[in-house]
Order: C-alpha cells, then structure tokens, then sequence
C-alpha cells in the first residue's frame, strides 16, 4: 500500500509540472467539466 501511495504521488507531481499528460490530453481535449445536477453558468 505504501508503494502504491508513493507512485501516485510521483504520477500527481509529474502531472503539475508538465512531464506527464493525461488520456484526455493524449486525445486533444484540454478542459475539465465537472458534471453536477442543477443551473449551469
């Protein structure tokens, strides 16, 4: 478990600062939608 937590961490540094891109990112998609139930602004 130790190890685990240690290489998600790694993965959300490398992730800030640029040297790791998400599977969204690989796809061409750069923003974030949170979907959520109500009015939309």
């Amino acid at each position: 478990m130790e190890e685990l937590r240690l290489e998600r961490f790694q993965y959300i540094i490398n992730l800030a600062s640029g040297e790791a891109v998400t599977h969204n990112e690989k796809n061409g998609y750069k923003e974030i939608f949170i979907f959520k139930d109500g009015v939309f602004l």
